[in-house]
């Protein structure tokens, strides 16, 4: 009996030292997204590390804004092998740090509104910007922002767009469809707001518990309340004038300490392993056409008429000025 208390106890050991002989694959993330693949358990992790027999980390470090600060100042010290969770606003203020090598990944399979041909940024998922409501609660929703510009009882809540993806997004969608108009737009859209966020599950929380009648969001985000909490109440608005288009992406720092596995990964982001847990993960449209696997919820989910989105050129000309015009006019008394 002793003796087989030994040797299992050998083979134990023998585990840790292999686990631990194995090549890491550091992830940095968005806390929203990490919070997603914890919750969900995403399958595409047990499977990638059974192909390339390495471990992969997601390390959690805040938004957009803060995983690039965090880049920067960690230098070539960084521990990062790729980075998942910019989007297309901050992929040009990414490129000019020069923190990302080529992806080098084939992509003439990707199945998108728009054409893509980055080579440093590969998207993983994509949705429009849209306002979120309760349907039982706000029986006539808004078809456009003039309807919402023209009702101020109809209390919304947004995120702030110097750390929020989404508030950028909507940032973005009102300086498309309104110009020059925008700072104005901002002005009469302040009677609305109820208050701004600095994160999309600090709002989400706040509209769950009925303080606002819509929540910025996107249109997929439904999604997840019919899949995951059999709830067909909660609806997204279809504005007449369009949607932002916001793409979510990963890209490998120049300092990654293990390329070969960022690269194996970037090329599995587009693989059918990953691109089905997308929908029911991240609750956003897939990148890559999965067919009849995609949710029969998203059939209830509209396609805008318009698909807006801002050139490169635009995000670096602009894009602090347009944040700043947003800012100045909510400011104001």
């Amino acid at each position: 009996m002793k003796l087989r208390f030994v040797f299992l106890g050998i083979l134990f050991l023998a585990n840790i030292a292999l686990a631990a002989d194995l090549p890491k694959l550091i992830i940095y993330t968005t806390k929203s997204l990490h919070s997603s693949i914890r919750k969900s358990s995403h399958p595409f992790k047990k499977r990638f590390e059974s192909i390339c027999n390495c471990e992969v980390e997601f390390v959690p470090v805040g938004g957009s804004n803060v995983m690039l600060s965090r880049l920067i100042l960690e230098g070539k010290n960084s521990p990062a092998d790729l980075v998942i969770g910019l989007d297309n606003n901050l992929a040009e203020k990414a490129r000019e740090l020069d923190l990302f090598a080529p992806h080098n990944v084939r992509f003439d399979h990707l199945n998108l509104p728009i054409t893509w041909s980055d080579p440093y940024f590969l998207p993983y998922d994509y949705g429009y910007i849209s306002f979120i409501y309760n349907s039982k609660k706000l029986k006539n929703p808004p078809a456009s922002f003039k309807d919402l510009l023209d009702n101020p009882s109809i209390r919304i809540i947004i995120q702030d767009p110097r750390a929020s993806t989404v508030g950028l997004g909507l940032v973005s969608w009102i300086r498309l469809i309104y110009g020059d108009k925008a700072k104005e737009v901002w002005k009469k859209l302040k009677r609305n707001i109820v208050t701004v966020t600095k994160s999309y599950s600090n709002s989400y929380n706040l509209f769950y518990r009925g303080e606002a009648d819509m929540l910025l969001s996107y249109s997929t985000s439904p999604a997840y309340n019919m899949i995951a909490e059999d709830n067909y109440d909660i609806k997204a608005a279809k504005f007449k004038e369009g949607h932002y288009l916001q793409l979510e992406l990963i890209a490998m720092p120049r300092t990654a300490k293990n390329p070969k596995l960022a690269q194996e990964f970037l090329k599995f982001v587009l693989t059918e392993d990953f691109q089905h847990s997308v929908p029911i993960g991240n609750f956003m449209y897939p990148v890559i056409d999965i067919g009849n696997d995609l949710p029969k919820e998203y059939s209830q989910i509209f396609t805008p008429d318009h698909v807006l989105i801002v050139t490169p050129e635009q995000v670096k000309k602009y894009r602090n000025l347009w944040i700043q015009e947003w800012l100045q006019a909510y400011s104001e008394k």
